[in-house]
C-alpha cells in the first residue's frame, strides 16, 4: 500500500512492519527510500525526510534481532501485548501476555547492546562486541501503548 501511495505522489511518512515480517526491514526501507526517491521532486512528498520504519515486538529476543538486523533496524518498536485486548484475541488469560515489565527490559537491553549511549559499541546477546564505530545505529523507540 505505502509503495503504490509513493507511486501515485503521495506523501508517506512511513510503515509498520509485523514481528513475523520484520527480518524484511532492510529491504523494505531501501524499496521505500528508492520509490521515494523517484516518485517526488524536490520541494514536494516527504521532503527529504527519512521515512519511519517501524516493528512489533514480544520478546526481547525479538527485539535484539530487530535491532542487529543491517545495516539498520526499526526506527521504533512497538512492545506487547501488555494488556488483553482485543488486538490479540488469541491472548485470552492474563498469563499469555508479555506484560507490562516487556517494554522497559526491551529498552534497557538494546541500549546495554549498544553500549549505553550514542555511538557506543554493539553488543550481541553473547556479550560479543559486533561494532565500536561511533556511528552504530542508537536503540530504537519503544513504545508501548494499550495491548
Amino acid at each position: 500500500i505505502v509503495l503504490r501511495a509513493l507511486s501515485h505522489n503521495m506523501a508517506v511518512d512511513g510503515v509498520h512492519v509485523k514481528e513475523y515480517k520484520s527480518h524484511l526491514i532492510p529491504s523494505i526501507r531501501s524499496e521505500l527510500e528508492h520509490a521515494a526517491t523517484c516518485s517526488f521532486d524536490k520541494g514536494n512528498g516527504i521532503g527529504g525526510k527519512e521515512l519511519i520504519v517501524g516493528s512489533s515486538c514480544h520478546s526481547v529476543e525479538s527485539a535484539t534481532r530487530s535491532y542487529q538486523l543491517s545495516p539498520r533496524g526499526p526506527d521504533y518498536l512497538f512492545v506487547g501485548t501488555c494488556y488483553l485486548t482485543q488486538s490479540h484475541p488469541e491472548k485470552d488469560s492474563s498469563d499469555q501476555l508479555e506484560g507490562p515489565a516487556l517494554p522497559g527490559r526491551v529498552r534497557r537491553e538494546l541500549h546495554r547492546m549498544h553500549g549505553g549511549g550514542e555511538g557506543g559499541a554493539l553488543i550481541n546477546a553473547d556479550a560479543n562486541i559486533i561494532s565500536t564505530e561511533a556511528s552504530s545505529p542508537p536503540p530504537p523507540v519503544v513504545l508501548a501503548i494499550g495491548g
